[in-house]
């Protein structure tokens, strides 16, 4: 990828740790400037979920975030010296598969990163006697669990991290960047509480789903581009896009 040689593209990297870091650093790779400014911390469950320690009991295991596999793994290594087998993993993106396979997991992703994706996935299909296991966080959409249930699935799901504001006292210039990265709805939120004059932001806010955009547009923000997934790949190919490098 050439870089960029016009003077002053920054981008704003606003999601979670360790993710913020390594997005930051695929930007840089790709000629742009990043600055690296998490608004939401992960904070882990203390609970120890007993259907961790139940896995060969499910069809498959669907695993909605990275953050999921960080946590759950610290509960599947005490568990689980070997893995169960029969099982199907499946990761909701490419990020989150590549988490599962540093755990020694081969897992499977969709190609369209959301909960839509993994329903027309031909692996879970049909739905009906299935057990399927959804590790995630607190919160989040439904739509995987209801529809499951509807198709005949008994559905688990377990949260095991929330996320949480992180506590900062500096505001957030959004005329100071081109391009801002925001992975969540909560990030959305946090960003429009942190920041002056919304409204007046030139930057294009660069998200990973039409749920994230539509809280910013409620917020007054109109530049928005929503990506093909959350992972670095996707992220730099919407920029690349606006920026015209992808012709």
């Amino acid at each position: 990828m050439p870089p960029n040689t016009e003077v002053g593209k920054r981008i704003l990297v606003t999601r979670t740790q360790p993710g913020a870091s390594q997005l930051a650093e695929a930007i840089e790779a790709a000629g742009y400037v990043a600055v690296v400014e998490p608004l939401i911390e992960i904070v882990a469950s203390s609970a120890d979920p007993p259907e961790l320690a139940q896995l060969d009991r499910y069809d498959a295991v669907v695993w909605l975030s990275v953050h999921a596999v960080t946590h759950a793994f610290e509960i599947i290594h005490r568990r689980w010296p070997v893995l169960p087998t029969g099982l199907t993993w499946i990761a909701v993106g490419a990020s989150t598969r590549a988490a599962l396979e540093q755990q020694g997991v081969a897992a499977l992703s969709p190609a369209d990163e959301r909960s839509e994706g993994i329903l027309d996935m031909p692996e879970l299909k049909p739905f009906s006697r299935k057990r399927i296991l959804l590790v995630a966080g607190v919160g989040g959409r439904r739509l995987l669990d209801e529809a499951l249930v509807a198709g005949g699935a008994r559905v688990d799901r377990i949260a095991l991290y929330r996320r949480r504001e992180v506590a900062a006292a500096s505001r957030i210039d959004l005329t100071r960047f081109d391009y801002v990265v925001i992975s969540s709805v909560a990030a959305a939120e946090a960003l429009i509480r942190r920041a002056d004059e919304v409204a007046k932001a030139k930057a294009v806010m660069v998200v990973p789903s039409v749920r994230v955009a539509e809280s910013l547009t409620a917020a007054g923000l109109s530049r928005i581009v929503v990506a093909a997934g959350a992972d670095a790949a996707a992220t730099l190919s919407a920029i690349d896009s606006c920026e015209g490098r992808n012709e």
